[in-house]
């Protein structure tokens, strides 16, 4: 089953690198390029009118679910599957690598003046030799007390985390606990290149770091990491992660390796199926009833 995994995974994530480049694997994109012959010049049949351009984006979007999907099937029994952890501990602990630049520093917010905030850019990882991955990374606290645990969100953007923010409704009874945000993503250092190099390395070598089912968990322990930097503003406490579809799926995986995440809720997650996801009898009747 992980051998058949493996394989589908290799399959889907040739065949999104070949969809990124306009329906040119990378390989052939290079001799395009070395020959001197733009990369739109002749592309395949398939690819040359607007509606196939449509379908090739809908394929690729179907490639990238199938991949992650058999990504965290073998993620989760990447003992068995691979030589080293999925994780290290040590590299997602460690404090003395975060190379944390301050965006803005603490300050009341400018929203309603009802909490203290900061934001910093992070350094998740060398995701793989001589390449540093960061990201963003706000932190909310009450206005006049330290915070005691996080609640994190992967769920955000680059431009909206730029911004002090109100604290909802929903979120102002965790307020206590500390809010961070950061974004799941794996293209925010060097766009969708970065991608791209990522798939090629996966392929060459089919090493999970080389995936977003390693990187998008590493984000949020990382931010955890940074939070508890801040001895000040975030006291040690239980640590609940919250989001849908890949922001369920990702502290899913997280929570396996880090014995800081204390809880999970996700929305839309395919890890997470219910007896009513599943539409069994006896749980449709129990709604209906």
């Amino acid at each position: 089953m992980v051998g058949y995994s493996i394989l589908l995974a290799r399959v889907a994530a040739k065949r999104m690198q070949k969809t990124a480049w306009g329906g040119f694997t990378m390989r052939e994109k290079r001799k395009r390029e070395k020959s001197g012959r733009a990369i739109t010049d002749s592309a395949p049949p398939e690819f040359e009118t607007e509606s196939a351009t449509g379908s090739m984006e809908k394929e690729r979007s179907t490639m990238k679910n199938i991949l992650f999907s058999t990504l965290f099937f073998i993620a989760v029994c990447a003992p068995s599957v691979q030589a080293q952890p999925l994780f290290d501990s040590a590299e997602f602990l460690d404090e003395s690598t975060l190379d944390i630049n301050v965006v803005d520093d603490w300050h009341v917010d400018t929203v309603n003046g009802t909490t203290r905030q900061k934001l910093v850019d992070i350094r998740v990882a060398e995701w793989w030799p001589g390449f540093d991955y960061r990201v963003l990374v706000r932190f909310i606290v009450p206005l006049d007390a330290p915070a005691t645990g996080i609640h994190l969100t992967g769920g955000n953007t680059p431009t909206a985390l730029q911004s002090d923010r109100a604290v909802s409704w929903l979120e102002a009874p965790l307020l206590a606990g500390g809010i961070v945000q950061t974004v799941v993503k794996a293209s925010l250092t060097g766009g969708a290149a970065t991608e791209v190099a990522m798939v090629e390395r996966l392929l060459a070598t089919l090493n999970m770091r080389y995936s977003q089912i390693w990187i998008w968990p590493m984000i949020e322990m990382r931010a955890i990491t940074a939070a508890y930097t801040e001895t000040a503003h975030f006291l040690p406490g239980k640590v609940a992660i919250s989001g849908g579809s890949k922001n369920c799926m990702t502290p899913t995986v997280a929570s396996i390796h880090d014995a800081r995440i204390t809880a999970v809720w996700g929305s839309v997650c395919s890890p997470w199926l219910s007896p009513l996801d599943l539409l069994e009898a006896e749980a449709v009747e129990d709604v209906e009833a």
